[in-house]
C-alpha cells in the first residue's frame, strides 16, 4: 500500500511542475493511465498474495497448488467488478447466469463454477481477512481445499466508498501437472505391465479394471476422500503411450508419474481421461487411476497402449 501512496504523490509533484505548460491536458490524461496502472499492480499484488495463502493451506493438506488461469481469472474480475459498480452480491447474475456459465462465457472449457465472493471495507478487504472469512465458513473453506482443483482465477474490485468485492473462481483443467513432481517414490515390489513391442508394432500393454471403485481401490494419500487403482511398469523412452481411465459411471483421473520424481503429468476426463506421453528416458513409472469426484462408486477401466516413436 505505501508504494501505490508514494507513487500517487510523485505523480501529483511532477504534475505541479509541468502544470505551467500549455500540453497540461495531455500530461492530466497521462497521469490518469498511470494511476490506473497503480492501481491495477496493486490488485495484482494482491490477488498473488491470496493465492499464496491458498496454496499454503492446500499444501498442508497435502493438496496440488492452485495455478492462476487467465480465463478464470477475466471471468472472477469482470464479476467483481460488476458488483462493486452496482452494489450487488450474490453468486447469480441479475439475470440468473450462474459462476459456471461465466467461466464458459470467458472461454474456459472445463470444469468450473467453484466460487467465493466477499466484501470488505477498509482492512477487512485485505487479502488476509479475505481469506480468513472464507477459511471461516465451512462452504468456502471445502471451496478452496477440494482436492481435484488445480486451476483459479481471482478478482477484486473496488466501489465509491472504498469497499473491495472479491471473486475467487476455481476450475479443473485438463492435462496439468501432477502434485509433487519432484517426490521419489518407492521402487515397486511387482511391475504390473511391460513394454514388449518391436520398433515398428504397437498395441494394448495393460487393460485391467474393476466392478467398484469404491470396493477395489485403496485410499489415495494425495487426494482426501478419493479411492485409487495404483499400477507400476517400465516405459520406453522410444515409445509413444496412450493411457485412459474408463468409466460409465463416474468422470475419471490419472496421474503418471516417474519414480524417480522427475517427470509427473495428470488429466481429468468427462468421462474417459486420456494423456498422450512420451518417456524423456527408460524408467519405471507408477501410474494413478481414480475417480474426479470424492467418494464415486462404480466400475473403471485402465488401458495403456503402446506405439511407435515415429
Amino acid at each position: 500500500m505505501m508504494k501505490n501512496e508514494n507513487a500517487t504523490i510523485r505523480i501529483n509533484s511532477w504534475l505541479k511542475r509541468l502544470s505551467r505548460h500549455s500540453s497540461q491536458s495531455l500530461i492530466i490524461a497521462t497521469v490518469a493511465m498511470l494511476l490506473a496502472s497503480s492501481s491495477t499492480a496493486l490488485a495484482q499484488t494482491e490477488q498473488q498474495q491470496l493465492l499464496n495463502m491458498i496454496n499454503q493451506e492446500r499444501a498442508k493438506q497435502n493438496m496440488q497448488p492452485l495455478a492462476m488461469n487467465d480465463k478464470l481469472t477475466k471471468a472472477a474480475q469482470d464479476w467483481s467488478k460488476y458488483m462493486a459498480d452496482n452494489d450487488y452480491f450474490n453468486h447469480l447474475s441479475p439475470d440468473g447466469t450462474t459462476p459456471q456459465q461465466r467461466a464458459q462465457q470467458a472461454g474456459y472449457p472445463d470444469f468450473s463454477g467453484w466460487e467465493n465472493i466477499y466484501a470488505g471495507g477498509g482492512d477487512l478487504g485485505k487479502p488476509a481477512n479475505t481469506f480468513d472469512g472464507w477459511m471461516n465458513s465451512p462452504g468456502h473453506k471445502a471451496n478452496m481445499l477440494k482436492a481435484d482443483l488445480n486451476e483459479v482465477g481471482l478478482g477484486v474490485a473496488v466501489n465509491s466508498t472504498g469497499v473491495k468485492y472479491w471473486t475467487l473462481l476455481a476450475g479443473i483443467g485438463k492435462n496439468v501437472k501432477a502434485p509433487m513432481a519432484n517426490k521419489p517414490i518407492a521402487a515397486p515390489a511387482k511391475m504390473d505391465w511391460e513394454d514388449k513391442n518391436t520398433q515398428f508394432s504397437g498395441g494394448p500393454i495393460m487393460v485391467v479394471g474393476v466392478p467398484n471403485l469404491a470396493t477395489f481401490g485403496k485410499p489415495d494419500p494425495t487426494r482426501k476422500g478419493f479411492q485409487s487403482l495404483i499400477y507400476n511398469g517400465v516405459l520406453r523412452a522410444d515409445r509413444k503411450y496412450t493411457i485412459e481411465t474408463k468409466s460409465t459411471d463416474f468422470n475419471t483421473y490419472l496421474e503418471l508419474k516417474n519414480i524417480n520424481g522427475k517427470e509427473a503429468s495428470a488429466a481429468n476426463g468427462r468421462p474417459n481421461a486420456v494423456l498422450e506421453f512420451q518417456p524423456k528416458a527408460n524408467g519405471t513409472y507408477q501410474l494413478k487411476a481414480s475417480s474426479f469426484q470424492a467418494g464415486a462408486t462404480g466400475q473403471l477401466e485402465v488401458w495403456i497402449t503402446s506405439n511407435p516413436a515415429n
